[in-house]
């Protein structure tokens, strides 16, 4: 079993693993817009975050995903997750 001497080493190890070269808090947004039917205010209170914070983030997504709409980027992690593959 690897060990990490740094916390952060293992977190980089898991970042290779998520879609299109998401950072972990831009897949927990997508995650969110995937299956939680919620506006961009609603996902930074459930995050303790900025509604600009997530807007960026958002803007980042769909740069990352190709996506032009929030319904793209729905589309494109769902069928992510469900298969698999990605990029």
């Amino acid at each position: 079993m690897k060990t990490a001497s740094n916390p952060s080493d293992i977190l980089a190890d898991t970042t290779n693993f998520l879609p299109f070269n998401l950072s972990l808090r831009e897949f927990e947004i997508a995650e969110i817009i995937a299956y939680d039917d919620l506006t961009n205010q609603e996902i930074g209170d459930k995050l303790f975050i900025s509604k600009y914070t997530v807007d960026t983030h958002m803007q980042n997504i769909r740069k990352k995903t190709g996506a032009k709409r929030k319904v793209g980027v729905t589309m494109k992690i769902r069928e992510a997750l469900k298969l698999k593959e990605w990029k």
